[in-house]
């Protein structure tokens, strides 16, 4: 017999009851090919769909910043040279502490400032002095316009 023609959607229906009765993988096939799949969500992709830029990739967060590490103490070894280079008292025992080198005042700065001055003002008045320029040796001295 001559079947008449079954409109598009009458397909669809007898796609989609087909599909129905069918299990697992072949169900889903059926669906894929009737079109009617719902849009792949994050569970049809295991978690993933985002897309990820060049420069997100590129960042780095910044680091912690360390506290700078406290000075260690000398060990053992350095201290005894240290030990032997500051001397032995007269019981021939090594001398352990020495008095700190005390820093120089204000006052000290400036006296040692003033006495090098002096110093350099002495040095050049002798220097002045052992040379004899041409006016004290009796000729004629003339500047550069050519008076006397």
């Amino acid at each position: 017999p001559i079947r008449p023609r079954a409109s598009l959607s009458q397909k669809v229906n007898e796609r989609q009851s087909a599909s129905s009765t069918m299990v697992g993988q072949a169900s889903k096939a059926a669906d894929m090919r009737a079109g009617n799949v719902p849009k792949p969500g994050m569970k049809a992709m295991n978690g993933g769909g985002g897309s990820v830029s060049r420069s997100s990739q590129k960042y780095v967060a910044p680091a912690a910043e360390k506290p700078k590490a406290k000075p260690k103490g000398l060990t053992h070894g350095q201290m005894v040279m240290q030990w032997e280079a500051n001397g032995r008292d007269a019981e021939g025992k090594l001398i352990k502490h020495t008095p700190k080198k005390q820093g120089w005042t204000k006052d000290e700065i400036n006296r040692a400032r003033d006495r090098a001055d002096a110093e350099r003002r002495r040095a050049a008045e002798q220097a002045a002095v052992t040379t004899t320029p041409a006016g004290a040796a009796g000729e004629a001295v003339e500047t550069a316009e050519g008076v006397p």
